[in-house]
């Protein structure tokens, strides 16, 4: 049994979805999905769709973008909201059980949320690194992290 790939035509031009992928830019998953979601055009079209921006404290910001501000995964907060959770809430790292567990390094103490946020990282990474390493290499900026681990 052959099985041929799937041709897409868009605009004159007729690729598989690897193909599209590659020439787009986009990973060969997400364009895959966004092709099973959206019309051929609207997946193709990487500002689509809109991404939706919330205001908070007069700040306008991404789910993504307040999910790293506040040190919590953009899926926790999706989840919460979905949920119906007021937003100001739903930004809320409580109810997380290591919200009070402070840890100072390098002269600084602060949460695990507020390390995830200094470092970019969710609360959660950070408590993952944590069980793993000491402080002293978990709490390190990622890029120094893996190049004294890689040692």
């Amino acid at each position: 049994m052959v099985v041929t790939p799937k041709i897409i035509k868009y605009k004159g031009q007729a690729l598989t979805i690897p193909q599209w992928a590659k020439k787009l830019g986009i990973p060969y998953p997400r364009l895959h999905r966004r092709l099973h979601d959206y019309t051929v055009a609207q997946a193709f079209d990487p500002g689509y769709p809109p991404i939706t921006k919330y205001t908070h404290q007069e700040q306008t910001l991404t789910l993504r973008e307040w999910a790293k501000k506040r040190g919590i995964s953009v899926g926790l907060l999706r989840g919460r909201l979905t949920r119906g959770m007021p937003f100001a809430k739903a930004l809320s790292p409580c109810g997380l059980p290591s919200k009070d567990i402070f840890i100072t390094f390098q002269g600084k103490t602060l949460n695990m949320s507020q390390w995830g946020v200094k470092l970019g990282l969710t609360r959660e990474r950070v408590r993952q690194l944590l069980l793993k390493y000491p402080p002293e290499i978990a709490l390190l900026p990622p890029k120094k992290r893996k190049r004294l681990l890689n040692q």
